[in-house]
């Protein structure tokens, strides 16, 4: 079950777990970021006093949150074109770790980035990645991307540019047993060119 029309509450949750994320989360916030139409999957709507206490779990839960977030980043590969990207952030794991084995992945000067090309995606490859890793809390995006070729490493020009395409958030909330996801649009810089059209 989706639950939304939730309030400021709900981005500053957003916010606050983008801040305590690694590089590319940390860049993503320079956007400034517009976050809109946040919603979560949950088994059935929790009372007003828990529905924004993001960090406790016990929430009455339906199908698998997860199951529900890899329906929708499947669904995105016919939005973003054969260019679109998914993005987990990995905070904890280090280059050559067992944890990566097996599992597609860039780096930033050792940050960790597991990404999932969406042209060709199978749900089931998109469920591995969100629960791959040794991350906590979840912070995953979909973005683009203008070169399919993906190199191990990657430069900031780079991680610049997918922060930049970012159309979509997932941050794990109720203790990881569930997310919110948003759409993310940037906000007009005064000055810049899209912020005068």
């Amino acid at each position: 079950m989706i639950i939304e029309g939730f309030d400021d509450r709900a981005s500053a949750f957003i916010m606050r777990t983008l801040a305590e994320g690694g590089v590319f989360a940390k860049e993503l916030l320079k956007g400034p970021l517009i976050l809109s139409e946040i919603i979560s999957f949950v088994g059935a709507p929790p009372s007003d006093d828990r529905r924004y206490e993001f960090a406790k779990g016990e929430v009455r839960k339906g199908s698998s949150p997860t199951d529900e977030l890899a329906e929708l980043v499947q669904r995105k590969r016919d939005v973003v074109t054969s260019w679109g990207l998914m993005i987990v952030e990995d905070r904890e794991a280090e280059l050559g770790s067992r944890f990566l084995e097996g599992l597609p992945y860039v780096h930033y000067e050792g940050n960790i980035l597991l990404t999932l090309r969406l042209r060709d995606v199978k749900k089931q490859d998109v469920e591995i990645l969100l629960r791959s890793g040794t991350r906590y809390p979840l912070i995953m995006a979909i973005s683009s991307d203008d070169n399919l070729e993906l190199q191990a490493a990657i430069d900031l020009d780079r991680l610049r540019s997918w922060c930049r395409r970012t159309s979509l958030l997932a941050i794990g909330a109720y203790d990881e047993e569930s997310y919110l996801v948003s759409r993310v649009r940037l906000r007009p810089v005064a000055g810049s060119e899209s912020a005068t059209k």
